[in-house]
């Protein structure tokens, strides 16, 4: 990150200022860490917040959080205090926030001062929600699971919206379409540091024009700045349904699948726009496509695996890529009487499947055809249907779903930051009877 600390405190201190002067009721504090350092980070900031009526309690709260969560969880904290005043007739709201700042989303944006902006707009959104929304009584063990995910999500959503329009609105012109074509990149680019799953904007970026077009300047007497961007980020986010947000959350799935193995922005896009059978995902994708200011045309190449495309199409294809590769080494070894070409196929297959590509991996099946042409080479009548039973009885142990699943997982986790190789790999199929028959494959690239 190009801005120094003292910059960045400056910038976040700012903004936690600004926001004690709309709501003196709510104390906000920013921690700012690496990530695995937020419990020695917290440790060193506690202090500013110790006498805090509600200290102790959130203290202990976080560092349960932090003694228990995952480290590169970063999160908000936040608590309330009613306090009885006047012999007890009134209570007085007292509110206290901890934010966790990963320093990784500091370098989001080119412009270091834009990027803590933004970032620091966001959680206060966050904070905010917190304290302004209604409090219910709902019963956290009736609360469906993935509900509460999409709820998250629209936080996200409305938490960017407000961020881009507090930029916009203190000085900022352009930072709405600032972020949404940055936000573009990223989610259509590997991804390590940033987390598309987290900034949904794009879905929203007509409604977020619109918005701030029409109300921007209404602002209420007796309301603040950052009130009233609360409330239109707010409005934003709940003009959009659980679907559109399980859409989007398709369409970066699919866009990281086929970033990570390799493919431009516009062919992801072309993969979306003419493949997708979902409206919401052709909109996500020509939404992108506007603001990185690519066309996006039919893929002259359409036996690659498209994750946007119907699933049942994807396994035709993988299958039928994986008939064909095996037919054409038979071929090839009967030309050479090389069978070491099921081997190199194999660990080339395999190689590709370590990044990110799939389709027609059939690395085990080959391994088998190998076994059963060294078996049956003395038997030269018998030899090509031995060997291609061998190989489909292999072929049909590799299901197209679970290969599928274990390449986003490899996806996952080298966003995370692991490099995955043939060691790696068979440590992520451990014991798992699923992928027991995919060991093979991984063990002849050690």
């Amino acid at each position: 990150m190009s801005a120094n600390t003292s910059s960045t405190d400056h910038i976040f201190n700012a903004i936690r200022r600004s926001l004690s002067e709309e709501f003196p009721e709510l104390t906000l504090i920013y921690i700012i860490c690496d990530e695995g350092q937020q419990s020695t980070a917290f440790k060193s900031k506690k202090h500013e917040f110790a006498d805090h009526p509600s200290a102790k309690e959130l203290i202990e709260q976080i560092e349960t959080a932090l003694d228990t969560r995952p480290p590169e969880h970063f999160g908000s904290y936040f608590i309330k205090h009613h306090e009885k005043i006047l012999m007890g007739l009134q209570k007085k709201l007292s509110a206290l926030a901890v934010c966790f700042i990963n320093t990784k989303t500091l370098e989001y944006f080119e412009d270091a001062d834009f990027s803590c902006k933004c970032t620091a707009y966001s959680a206060c959104f966050e904070t905010l929600h917190h304290l302004l929304k209604k409090d219910t009584n709902e019963d956290p063990i009736q609360t469906d699971p993935s509900r509460e995910k999409i709820n998250a999500l629209r936080i996200k959503l409305m938490a960017d919206c407000f961020a881009a329009m507090m930029l916009e609105s203190t000085g900022t012109k352009g930072a709405i379409q600032i972020i949404i074509k940055k936000y573009c990149e990223n989610t259509l680019s590997p991804a390590k540091d940033f987390h598309p799953e987290n900034h949904p904007l794009l879905l929203a970026i007509d409604g977020l024009n619109v918005v701030y077009k029409d109300l921007k300047d209404e602002i209420p007497s007796k309301t603040g700045l950052i009130a009233h961007t609360y409330y239109m980020a707010a409005e934003i986010g709940n003009t959009y349904d659980d679907i559109s947000l399980k859409q989007w959350i398709r369409f970066y799935l699919g866009a990281q699948d086929m970033a990570w193995a390799g493919y431009s922005n516009n062919a992801i896009l072309s993969a979306a726009v003419y493949s997708s059978d979902s409206p919401y995902i052709r909109s996500n994708a020509h939404i992108c496509a506007e603001s990185l200011n690519t066309t996006p045309v039919p893929l002259k190449d359409t036996n690659i695996y498209n994750p946007f495309a119907d699933d049942e199409k994807n396994e035709r294809l993988h299958i039928r890529a994986c008939k064909m590769a095996f037919m054409a080494l038979l071929e090839r070894i009967n030309e050479t009487e090389d069978p070491n070409l099921f081997f190199e196929t194999a660990r080339k297959q395999t190689k590709d499947l370590l990044k990110f590509k799939p389709m027609g991996w059939c690395a085990p099946a080959l391994i088998e055809a190998e076994n059963a042409l060294r078996l049956f080479k003395e038997t030269p009548t018998t030899e090509e249907e031995m060997i291609g039973n061998a190989f489909q009885a292999s072929l049909s142990q590799i299901q197209w779903k679970d290969l599928k699943t274990l390449n986003r997982k490899f996806i996952d986790l080298t966003r995370k930051g692991m490099d995955i190789g043939p060691n790696e790999a068979l440590e992520i199929i451990g014991d798992d009877e699923v992928y027991a028959h995919y060991r093979n494959a991984f063990e002849l690239l050690k």
